[in-house]
Order: structure tokens, then C-alpha cells, then sequence
């Protein structure tokens, strides 16, 4: 293969994984939400909680969201540092029924 076209490749995929490793995610149903926190169910003896900040990002349904407008039922994806439980965005969506 071409060197001139390998290099960028590697570099793209790279980059992708320098920041799927920055960004740990965790993807479930909502069970709770205050100011403070969000909690996702994780098994049916088990729970995933996380902290909110005022820097922490919210999409519902892919428009710019706040936390008060999360609901339990929700699914929801939480992007959050490796080494911590900060959540620093929620991708959030409405399921029907709820």
C-alpha cells in the first residue's frame, strides 16, 4: 500500500482511539435523576450511579437539553473520565410508553 495514504489512516484511527479511551461511556435505562446525580440500572441487583455537574452536557432526543428534563425510563448514555463517576455528557432519548 501507498505510504502517502497509510499514514493519514493510521493517524484517523489514531485519533479515534485516543478518544474512545478518553470518554468511557455506560448505557442503560434511567431508574433516577436529581440535581446531583443519575442513576442506571445495571443488572437486576445492581445499579450504575453517577455525578452531575453544572459543566455536564445534556441531549434528549438529539436537541440541547437540561437535567431536570431527564425522566426514569429514559435510555441513556453517560460519557464520564476514566478515573472518575463525573458524568461529563448524557445522550439521552424518550422511549414510548413512558
Amino acid at each position: 500500500m501507498n505510504p502517502r495514504i497509510l499514514l493519514p489512516v493510521i493517524l484517523a484511527l489514531l485519533t479515534v482511539w485516543a478518544h474512545a479511551a478518553d470518554k468511557p461511556k455506560f448505557r442503560d435505562q434511567v431508574l433516577a435523576v436529581d440535581a446531583k446525580s443519575i442513576t442506571l440500572y445495571r443488572s437486576p441487583t445492581k445499579e450504575a450511579k453517577f455525578t452531575l455537574t453544572s459543566t455536564t452536557k445534556v441531549i434528549i432526543d438529539y436537541k440541547q437539553a437540561k437535567t431536570e428534563d431527564i425522566k426514569p425510563g429514559m435510555k441513556a448514555t453517560i460519557y464520564h473520565k476514566a478515573d472518575s463517576d463525573e458524568a461529563t455528557s448524557i445522550s439521552a432519548r424518550t422511549v414510548p410508553g413512558y
